[in-house]
């Protein structure tokens, strides 16, 4: 058996059993921030998080962001005085083995997704999401903060794939750390109460 079959192993049984297991096996830091991750299967995103990452998209001079059950609401205003107000609400969740790791919101109202600055917010917010999911294998990557993702969008459906967002993109070029990054998947995206919660597991597991 191969070093990343052991690893692989290590880490599902770490995500079967109690978190006392977890710390009484001879991981490093990182691999343990991952184990544990995978035991809770919950990763939060607050508004307060979201609202610094859209006010970093370039050309936005200021940006608010809230989160409640109807969705993750966005007021902002472009360096030219124009408004974005905005309702991101999850629509579907693509992670495959190997594959697709994207995401798609709805927009409200759905016009709004034909406008020049949606996708680029939206793209921030994705970004957040993926950097949420697998933080603890992006520490050491460049920081990317022009929010690069590559974002499709099809009527008032707005997609990113998580895969292109610059941290990522660096740490899936190394083998072992792709690898790891593949046996994280998102289940589900659920809004309400201030934050994004993600619910994540590992791969092959309910």
């Amino acid at each position: 058996m191969g070093r990343l079959d052991v690893m692989k192993s290590l880490l599902r049984s770490a995500a079967r059993e109690a978190k006392t297991r977890v710390d009484q096996l001879e991981l490093g830091s990182t691999l343990r921030d991952f184990a544990d991750q995978a035991v809770m299967r919950r990763i939060a995103v607050d508004e307060q998080r979201l609202t610094a990452a859209v006010g970093r998209v370039p050309g936005i001079a200021s940006a608010t962001v809230s989160v409640t059950e109807r969705g993750v609401a966005v007021q902002a205003v472009d360096d030219a005085g124009t408004e974005l107000s905005v309702t991101f609400q999850p629509h579907a969740v693509l992670f495959a083995a190997g594959g697709a790791k994207e995401v798609t919101f709805r927009t409200q109202p759905p016009e709004a997704a034909e406008r020049p600055r949606c996708g680029e917010v939206f793209g921030a917010i994705a970004t957040e999401i993926a950097r949420a999911l697998w933080g603890p294998f992006l520490r050491r990557q460049p920081s990317g903060g022009s929010h690069q993702v590559f974002v499709h969008r099809k009527g008032a459906l707005l997609s990113a794939d998580l895969r292109t967002v610059p941290e990522v993109r660096a740490a899936a070029a190394q083998p072992v750390t792709a690898n790891i990054l593949d046996l994280l998947r998102l289940k589900r995206i659920n809004v309400g109460a201030g934050e994004v919660t993600l619910e994540a597991g590992l791969e092959g597991m309910p």
